[in-house]
């Protein structure tokens, strides 16, 4: 049994943390002349939680409005002796820092000017090179095994680990298939959920895939990110889990997969077995509206399936001591140290103990008739039952902090029946 725990409380307002889970507006506002406006009150307001930040511009019309958790905003700025401005539907994602500048019109402050923005927000204030995969990705896309690492092929640079047979990420429970970045091998990745490290001690690769149900989005860096990331040479992948809002929203799911209408591999005699049943519930809202809120996921695997592999094993003809056919072998007695003859061991020199041994050992199965074939086809059968959940709150304490706590814990058993070594 494999059971990886994370409990993460973090303090949104505290260093690199905050950076690299929220996002960031910065820009300038102007009057309808192109003049700097300074002492412009600008307001983002989540248009789901409700959460304000105001900010001031400087005395060059600068403003910056940091630490905003992910989300879709809405952008006010005020002044006397200018209408009210106001631009909604403004997405911002992780690690984003948008540049939207403001140009105010001259007039009374009770006029309003709303647009509702459309066009996505440029990145021009740094250099990084990534690319974020929203939820809509996690939910909308098929996804083999509900696993959300397999959309990091999604970005620019990304590929398989070269020979590999799957699109996962490797866990710390064992899987083998890799997705990397710009070359790299994927124990150079580096794996962050809400800001924390999440890689496995032992492999150096993701330790918690948590419920794409649970994820709210996930961005992909492959150049140029600040310090604050550290830890990786090539990739990093910040993933950012999803918070309750002032509406409630849950989701009850269950997915079957078997082998009743999989097609037989063409090497194979009969069809692989398969019963994969993937099962659960999430749910988010509000506790306190516009302050605290809550979200809660669950999911449960339980698959029952065979992994076919060959084994060599002795002809028919070995297993009765005749050895007659194999060039250039001899055999010899080694009670006397003659040669048998024709390389043939007779049946009355197989002692009891070789002989229970050899009734225990499987006969050929596939390949050719047992006399000349060594092919023995086993399927062997795997039992998992993996259960995770997420519990996450958030509180905004004031319109400049705010604290939010998760606790996830993932849980693997597997029960699996060992190979025959090879003959």
């Amino acid at each position: 049994m494999a059971k990886l725990l994370s409990l993460v409380c973090i303090l949104l307002t505290a260093g690199a943390a905050r950076a690299q889970i929220t996002a960031t507006i910065v820009g300038s506002v102007t009057d309808s002349s192109g003049g700097v406006v300074a002492n412009v009150s600008v307001t983002a307001a989540n248009q789901e939680t409700g959460l304000k930040r105001t900010v001031v511009s400087n005395d060059h019309g600068v403003y910056v409005a940091p630490s905003l958790p992910v989300g879709v905003y809405s952008l006010t700025a005020e002044a006397p002796g200018f209408k009210r401005k106001t631009l909604t539907d403004i997405v911002l994602q992780v690690n984003q820092e948008a540049r939207i500048d403001l140009t105010l019109e001259v007039g009374a402050v009770t006029e309003t000017v709303t647009i509702a923005s459309s066009a996505p927000l440029l990145q021009t204030e740094n250099a990084v090179v990534g690319q974020v995969i929203d939820n809509r990705y996690n939910t909308q896309i098929p996804l083999n095994n509900r696993d959300f690492s397999q959309l990091i092929l999604l970005t620019p640079g990304a590929v398989t680990r070269p020979g590999g047979t799957t699109l996962s990420i490797g866990s710390a429970t064992g899987s083998s298939g890799s997705g990397v970045a710009i070359g790299g091998r994927d124990n150079q990745n580096n794996f962050m959920i809400d800001g924390a490290n999440n890689n496995a001690r032992q492999f150096g690769n993701i330790a918690i895939k948590p419920s794409i149900d649970a994820i709210q989005e996930f961005k992909v860096q492959s150049n140029s990110y600040s310090a604050e990331f550290g830890s990786a040479a090539f990739g990093q992948i910040n993933l950012i889990t999803k918070s309750g809002t002032n509406a409630l929203h849950g989701a009850l799911f269950e997915f079957l997969r078997n082998d009743k209408l999989d097609a037989r591999n063409f090497f194979l005699p009969k069809k692989s077995k398969l019963n994969r049943n993937q099962f659960g519930a999430a749910v988010g809202g509000p506790v306190w509206r516009d302050h605290t809120f809550f979200f809660f996921n669950y999911e449960g695997n339980r698959e029952r399936r065979g992994v076919e592999d060959f084994r060599s094993v002795p002809v028919e003809a070995w297993r009765n001591g005749d050895f007659s056919a194999q060039s250039g072998l001899t055999l010899r007695d080694p009670q006397a140290g003659a040669p048998f003859a024709g390389n043939r061991i007779p049946s009355s020199r197989f002692s009891k103990t070789a002989q229970a041994a050899i009734a225990l050992w499987p006969k050929q199965n596939f390949g050719g008739p047992a006399q000349t074939a060594t092919n023995f086809l086993i399927s062997r059968p795997i039992e998992l039952s993996d259960n995770q959940y997420t519990i996450k709150m958030d509180h905004e304490i004031t319109g400049r902090d705010r604290l939010s706590g998760r606790y996830s814990r993932a849980a693997k058993d597997e029960i699996s029946t060992p190979l025959l070594p090879t003959f």
